[in-house]
């Protein structure tokens, strides 16, 4: 079965132009290209777009790779890059709509990559919290959490985050603490925040706060719990984050949606274009269409239903 040969087998097939070996890696990898950029999205971008460019992009350019050890290493990197792209991409899109209150496009609930997995893995209260911690980062500590989040359970190894963030494994080491410490920073204000019964000194701090996630909110807030016993003393029984996401799987998309208008920067089929790209179109139509056929679930189909192959740990 194709499904059980090693990535470097399947990466050797895929240059070869063997189709069922690049099905067969999309599958294996849209749990975790899902999982990575989930979780190191805005609440604003849309996952499920950014996902179906990174795997496009993968099943157009594997037949590019030569060195098939660093299979999982380049798709990270390209989902990093497509999260960076439609960052970029929102933040524009935010400045535009800074004059138009009418324009103004909150994001929606449904779509929340944390509530999902709140919704969808069995958590404990801490796992819970740090997936809620989450959203008070510093977006470029969120990428860091994401990929840490994916070593922690197994799935990335150091080398491959260091890759990933284009540095050192030293200088990721240090990215990583000053992450970490930041979490933790966040992991005491939610949990200050969801205390029952609440602080009556946090509830006059925050009487001004509209709910939205910011940093200077997380300081003002974190601020106080350092002052507050109160607060502080729950803070200081935090459990080591890592041991918390040991273990965790990864998630695949949930279920299917509607199709989505193309945004600006995503691949277009039709036209002119090579065989691989003429394939991942076809991948994608046949996915959106919903055709029923007998061959392996192709990368445009499994990102509609969420069919998708274990993940690479």
């Amino acid at each position: 079965m194709v499904q059980t040969q090693t990535d470097e087998v399947l990466v050797a097939a895929a240059r070869d132009g063997d189709r069922a070996a690049v099905e067969a890696l999309a599958a294996r990898y849209l749990p975790l290209v899902y999982t990575v950029v989930g979780r190191g999205a805005d609440r604003d971008l849309d996952v499920d777009d950014i996902v179906q460019d990174t795997m496009m992009r993968v099943v157009t350019g594997v037949s590019g790779v030569r060195q098939a050890e660093r299979f999982r290493s380049w798709v990270v990197t390209i989902a990093l890059r497509q999260l960076a792209d439609a960052r970029a991409e929102a933040r524009r899109s935010r400045l535009s709509r800074a004059d138009d209150p009418a324009g103004d496009d909150r994001e929606d609930p449904a779509a929340d990559f944390v509530g999902l997995t709140v919704l969808r893995q069995v958590l404990d209260t801490e796992q819970r919290e740090i997936a809620e911690a989450a959203r008070w980062l510093d977006p470029a500590f969120r990428v860091v959490l994401s990929l840490w989040w994916l070593e922690a359970g197994g799935h990335l190894t150091r080398a491959e985050v260091a890759e990933a963030l284009e540095l050192s494994a030293a200088h990721a080491g240090v990215r990583v603490q000053r992450m970490r410490e930041q979490l933790d920073v966040a992991r005491s204000v939610v949990r200050a925040l969801d205390a029952a019964p609440g602080c009556p000194a946090l509830r006059d701090t925050t009487s001004g706060w509209d709910g939205e996630l910011d940093p200077l909110w997380r300081k003002r807030i974190a601020r106080h719990v350092r002052d507050c016993p109160r607060c502080s003393e729950r803070s200081r029984r935090l459990a080591a984050a890592e041991g918390l996401l040991a273990g965790l799987p990864l998630l695949a998309p949930p279920a299917p949606h509607q199709p989505r208008r193309r945004r600006p920067g995503q691949l277009r089929c039709g036209g002119q274009g090579g065989e691989e790209r003429r394939h991942a179109c076809r991948l994608r139509r046949d996915g959106l269409r919903g055709r029923g056929r007998s061959e392996p679930a192709g990368a445009g189909r499994l990102l509609r239903t969420g069919r998708a192959g274990a993940g690479t740990a």
